[in-house]
């Protein structure tokens, strides 16, 4: 016994071609960059305020005692003086 060949075409209608979706091209984004660098200078500025605090009050003791030493020295030349 021999199958029988049958054109699936007869039987079944073919499918449609595929649509192709639209692909809507959105305009180009300027982005404007200057609100960026004003608060990066911005930064920058608190950064280094912050590290003259920090070196300033590492400092305070030091100048602490030279003024102290200053002090003493001009005392012993006025008394001597005088």
């Amino acid at each position: 016994m021999k199958p029988y060949l049958v054109d699936y075409k007869t039987i079944i209608e073919p499918l449609p071609p595929p649509i192709k979706p639209k692909i809507i091209k959105s305009p180009p984004i300027n982005i404007n960059y200057t609100h960026l660098i004003f608060n990066m200078i911005g930064l920058l500025f608190i950064i280094i305020g912050l590290y003259a605090l920090y070196s300033r009050n590492k400092e305070k003791e030091k100048n602490k005692v030279k003024h102290k030493k200053d002090i003493e020295l001009l005392t012993k030349k006025i008394n001597l003086i005088s």
